[in-house]
């Protein structure tokens, strides 16, 4: 990149080493941060020049050389300080960095690991310095599964300029240990020729499981409505192309009206998901709520079946049951603990609320609303299952209902800082508690 130095006269030296000075100049006002490369070669030019100008009896004229080598000592001093920053610079990079990073020098051994690569892999940099490409494979090959293993290094190299997000899969490796998770890797090499290369690991674990969940809501969800579509063509094809008497007509009719208003409650349910995790409650209208009066509001409104008792209302003390709440999602919530309460006792049995502040309960105050029935109850299997999407109790399809409710409302305690506990045992019945944070100067403490 530079002239040899040694075989110019001390003059051109001189005049090459002020020129390159300028441009260095130029080069920091337009990129601050040089190439390593660069610098390289600055000290190599530098050596040279010193070489050169060491000799000032060929020269003749010490007084001018010792100019010389002064100005060259402050250069040297700023060229240090300049990689010596760069430095600082990359192993913070390094160092910090979410994503796991593994250094190889010119010969292939690994050089450096950093902390993220070692809390993915539990490899720690004792356990990997210096070794081989071969050895670091194996090691790494054996908190693997068996399909995700990995051959070489080679194969995972991305190619300057590329999108690594355009690469077929092979860079994605499933680990079982120190927890399972799943890894894309990408192999880095440096530029103008650079020995040293950087396996790249970022942690797509949470990236894979949404789009598992996103394919399984779209496959169930198609699902769910393929059989009230069903039934609508059906029904709406014999409409179509028979003649009926005028009550069975009517009877047909009432059928697609029912079934077309479950797709809509489907659909409905499904937006109203979709909106609260999407928004993370960033929609939502927080507001200081009377609980005690919110719940009496509901239960006042709420459209008690047929012969069926009305729902019985307790609050507990005298404080007021305050908490920021958004007051239409809590409606929301209340109104699908109620339904699914009087849905799944259809033997009968009365349905209570209970209100009431809990200070005994971690991270309280709260104000817990339990919402309680005689029904069928649930199995520990059921148990476990429920907040699914779409998981129903009853498979027979003779209740209606789309299996979101108990979703929503989980999603909506959760974005106020709050919970749904449920307690069950079948047979028996099941109480479902909604606990949210209570406004502190309403708890006893204040």
């Amino acid at each position: 990149m530079f002239p040899d130095s040694r075989s110019l006269p001390l003059g051109a030296r001189r005049r090459s080493l002020a020129q390159h000075a300028r441009r260095r100049r130029r080069g920091a006002a337009s990129a601050p941060a040089a190439a390593a490369g660069d610098t390289v070669a600055d000290l190599a030019l530098l050596r040279q020049s010193v070489e050169g100008l060491a000799h000032p009896l060929l020269s003749g004229g010490a007084r001018m050389v010792c100019s010389d080598v002064d100005a060259i000592s402050v250069w040297v001093q700023r060229l240090v300080l300049q990689l010596l920053e760069r430095n600082d610079q990359i192993d913070a990079v390094f160092a910090l960095s979410p994503d796991g990073l593994v250094m190889f020098d010119a010969l292939g051994r690994v050089s450096r690991v950093n902390a993220a690569f070692t809390r993915m892999t539990g490899l720690t940099a004792e356990m990997l310095h210096g070794v081989e490409e071969a050895v670091f494979l194996f090691r790494l090959n054996t908190r693997c599964t068996a399909p995700h293993l990995l051959v070489s290094l080679e194969s995972l190299r991305v190619p300057l300029g590329a999108d690594p997000a355009d690469r077929s899969g092979r860079d994605v490796v499933r680990l079982l240990r120190p927890a399972p998770r799943t890894l894309k890797l990408g192999l880095y090499g440096g530029m103008h020729g650079q020995a040293t290369q950087v396996l790249h690991l970022r942690d797509i674990t949470r990236e894979k499981q949404i789009d598992q969940m996103k394919s399984e809501f779209l496959a169930t969800a198609a699902h769910e409505l393929r059989t009230p579509m069903a039934s609508v063509f059906g029904f709406t094809e014999l409409l179509v192309t028979r003649e009926m008497a005028p009550q069975r007509r009517q009877d047909v009719l009432e059928r697609v009206y029912r079934q077309s208003g479950a797709m809509v409650s489907i659909l409905n349910e499904l937006l109203d998901l979709a909106r609260i995790e999407s928004g993370r409650g960033m929609d939502f209208e927080f507001e200081d709520t009377d609980l005690a009066a919110l719940v009496r509001g509901v239960v006042h409104d709420f459209a008690v079946p047929a012969g069926r008792e009305a729902i019985d209302v307790g609050v507990a003390g005298e404080l007021p049951l305050r908490a920021r709440v958004d007051y239409r999602k809590l409606q929301q919530s209340m109104r699908n603990l109620l339904s699914n309460a009087y849905k799944y006792s259809p033997d009968g049995g009365p349905v209570r609320v209970a209100v009431r502040l809990d200070t005994g309960t971690s991270g309280g105050p709260w104000v817990a609303i339990a919402v309680h029935d005689r029904g069928i109850g649930l199995s520990a299997e059921q148990l476990a299952r429920v907040g699914e999407r779409f998981f129903r109790v009853d498979k027979s399809g003779a209740l209606p209902g789309t299996g979101l409710g108990v979703s929503i409302v989980q999603q909506i305690a959760e974005l106020h800082g709050g919970s749904l506990e449920i307690e069950s045992r079948l047979g028996e019945g099941s109480t479902f508690t909604l606990r949210l944070p209570a406004e502190p100067r309403f708890s006893p403490a204040a």
